[in-house]
């Protein structure tokens, strides 16, 4: 489980909450984050915060701090959706295009059969995200009050 903490926002209906959260990055507990490029990447754009729906069967107020809990599987599995799905759907235009019309139909049909099916795959993940949009089994949940 990826744990988080946050603040509730707002009670919204049927036991689902608005929780804020702040982004962080994990250069803050390595040894060498005072001399890294990346440590100063996250600094200038760390901190940002989110505001997230969650699920909860605790009775809870705006204000409270919380710790959220989400699913790996959910991560894994909606990560591999909306960044895979668009890339598989770019390499297999670009595979229909060298079978149906071969190298000899030029570059810019190459380009419109990867676009099209970069296009096509993005779709699919939309579709995807709209399914599970209320599946509580992709949903972060509060797992204690702070």
């Amino acid at each position: 489980m990826i744990v988080e903490s946050g603040v509730v926002v707002s009670a919204a209906a049927d036991g689902r909450f608005l929780v804020e959260t702040r982004r962080r990055s994990a250069c803050g507990s390595c040894s060498v984050s005072s001399g890294c490029g990346t440590s100063v990447i996250g600094k200038i754009t760390g901190g940002k915060r989110n505001i997230v729906t969650v699920l909860s069967p605790l009775t809870l107020a705006p204000g409270d701090e919380v710790e959220l809990g989400l699913a790996e599987g959910a991560l894994i599995s909606g990560s591999l959706i909306v960044y895979g799905v668009p890339l598989l759907g770019l390499l297999l235009g670009m595979i229909v295009y060298a079978v149906l019309l071969g190298a000899s139909a030029g570059d810019g049909a190459a380009i419109v059969c990867g676009l099209g099916g970069l296009a096509i795959g993005m779709a699919a993940a939309r579709h995807f995200a709209h399914a599970v949009r209320r599946d509580p089994r992709y949903q972060p949940v509060v797992l204690r009050r702070l």
